[in-house]
């Protein structure tokens, strides 16, 4: 008997073996099977569950809604393209509703973009045919033979056999065709056979445990790292290899301009980059991290991107009342006057003489010595935006730090000397304000140490100079999107949507008046635009009920961290 069971214990151990390895879905890390060298990886923890649940949203439902042939015609499109829109639309839509797109895309997915093997004339071509897609939709493969050869009209070709793996392929159109592998769950799919046959190379690979892919990239894994395994999104890139790339491409008369602006708009120094997304409900966060090396940055790259974060003391000081507040020691106004001079076009360049001789004519002062006394700090809120006139207006306060207190003392003085002002002492701190229109607006400044501070209203700086317990920073929905905010950065902005888009629905409703007033006939397109997709999809927008951005620099980097904090449905 003892014999007996023994047997069934083997027999059924050595089934359950077979059913691990034979039966049970077989997806290794997608990451392994993604080149070390990827010049770009997209990790998505499920694209057709992230569109789905966006298209659910206030906004994706008013984008749904929008009427598009009336959009299309309001915009001057002529027929054909409005076709050519309507048809690409609706095939969208049609392959975002399909099993397909729910089946194939609903799981993890990862795109990379593999370098170059050889070089190619064609931007396009060549993005797309060093690109591999994995994600675990391998044993739903029939479905995918069905699409693809109904959209190919079943012109199938040859199938390729390469290290025991079957790679199938379906011609698309005169110049584009699709491949795909299968191993058990794990599907492999390109443009090419190449990509395929480098992800099949490090499975084989990782099952002689040999390899990483660009899980053992040292730059990915660190930056990965950052995510702390809580991010449903993962872009990353190596920007310095892909404007390398893009620059060698663009050498090709047959390229075109695309690429001349891609590698012209890529900064320089910019080495490996990633975009994150995570979700902590109600807050939505997405972070990027940018890496640079300094001995390749223009002077004025420096001068920003490696200032150190300091710690902002006067956000303790901001009323609770404020739609928007924003502060950075990002400025660098004579950094930036000489850059225009340096790199401005001729036009721009006179733009710039006649400001300086504007200077010169009312200040006294040459623009160098103007400018060179503002300090690094700036700052910006608004209390409100009034909505009881032709247009919204917000209320705004406007902070500088100051290298020369008393120069622009004597400068300030002298701007206000001969119109009617007001003086008054608020928290023993002087406050002058102009009065405009007999006095029903009194603009403000005030000198509070080395820093000035000026309003459209002195109830703004009395604000700040006499707190009261409604403070900035212990506002709910401050707090909600604090991730960091209150710790040393290079900029910090915080926002409350409802007045914000408010006043952009006020603001397109008046464009849409002026722009009706000069021609009647381009105003009644564009009030089509405005009621029609304008204003619908800003009132989408108030799903969001605040938000925030914090950026700091760190040794050889650049953090920018946003934060949504979406409002109660």
């Amino acid at each position: 008997m003892k014999r007996f069971l023994l047997l069934v214990v083997i027999v059924v151990l050595t089934g359950g073996i077979g059913y691990l390895f034979i039966v049970q879905p077989r997806v290794p890390d997608l990451l392994k099977l993604v080149p070390e060298e990827s010049l770009a990886v997209v990790d998505w923890q499920s694209p057709a569950g992230s569109y789905q649940a966006f298209m659910d949203t206030p906004f994706g439902k008013q984008l749904r809604a929008v009427d598009l042939p009336l959009i299309l015609s309001a915009l001057g499109f002529s027929k054909d393209k409005s076709f050519r829109v309507e048809q690409l639309a609706g095939n969208w839509q049609a392959f975002s509703r399909s099993p397909f797109f729910k089946q194939f895309f609903g799981t993890r997915t990862v795109l990379a973009l593999l370098p170059p093997k050889s070089s190619s004339p064609d931007l396009p071509a060549a993005l797309l045919k060093n690109c591999v897609l994995l994600n675990s939709s391998g044993r739903k493969t029939a479905l995918l033979r069905t699409l693809v050869a109904g959209l190919s009209g079943g012109q199938e070709l040859p199938s390729v056999k390469y290290q025991g793996y079957t790679i199938r392929g379906y011609r698309l159109n005169s110049v584009l065709s699709l491949y795909f592998a299968t191993d058990g769950d794990l599907l492999v799919a390109a443009f090419d056979p190449a990509p395929i046959r480098q992800s099949l190379d490090l499975l084989l690979a990782r099952i002689l445990q040999k390899g990483g892919g660009i899980a053992g990239n040292a730059d990915y894994a660190e930056l990965k790292q950052r995510a702390r395994g809580l991010d449903d999104f993962f872009l990353y890139a190596d920007i310095a290899v892909l404007k390398r790339w893009l620059r060698d491409l663009s050498r090709s008369k047959t390229t075109g301009p695309a690429a001349d602006i891609s590698v012209t708009t890529m900064p320089r120094g910019v080495g490996k980059a990633v975009l994150f997304h995570q979700a902590f409900p109600p807050i939505q966060q997405f972070t990027s991290i940018v890496r640079f090396d300094a001995s390749e940055l223009s002077s004025f790259q420096k001068r920003i991107y490696v200032r150190p974060p300091i710690e902002n003391r006067k956000l303790a000081n901001m009323p609770a009342n404020l739609q928007v507040y924003f502060w950075s020691n990002w400025l660098d106004l004579p950094a930036w006057w000489r850059r225009t001079r340096e790199n401005a076009s001729r036009k721009d360049i006179r733009r710039a003489r006649r400001l300086a001789e504007f200077v010169d004519r009312n200040l006294g002062m040459e623009m160098d010595d103007f400018l060179a006394l503002f300090g690094q700090q700036v700052g910006l809120d608004i209390k409100e935006i009034k909505f009881s006139g032709f247009f919204p207006v917000p209320r705004i306060c406007f902070c500088v730090e100051l290298t020369d207190r008393a120069v622009v003392q004597k400068l300030l003085d002298k701007m206000v000397a001969d119109i009617p002002i007001h003086r008054a002492l608020v928290a023993g701190v002087p406050v002058v304000s102009v009065l405009a229109a007999g006095g029903l607006m009194q603009p403000s400044y005030a000198l509070i140490n080395n820093y000035l501070l000026m309003a459209d209203g002195r109830d703004q700086i009395e604000d700040i100079l006499q707190p009261t317990a409604a403070m900035l920073i212990r506002d709910p929905d401050f707090l909600k999107l604090d991730m960091g905010l209150q710790q040393p950065n290079n900029l910090v902005f915080f926002a409350r949507a409802a007045q914000l888009i408010q006043g952009m629905k006020e603001l397109a409703s008046w464009l849409g008046t002026i722009i009706a007033i000069r021609d009647e006939q381009v105003g009644s397109r564009s009030k089509v635009l405005v009621d029609q997709a304008v204003i619908p999809l800003l009132d989408g927008l108030t799903m969001i009920k605040a938000g925030a951005v914090r950026s700091y620099t760190g040794p050889g980097e650049i953090v920018l961290q946003s934060t949504i904090l979406m409002a109660d449905e």
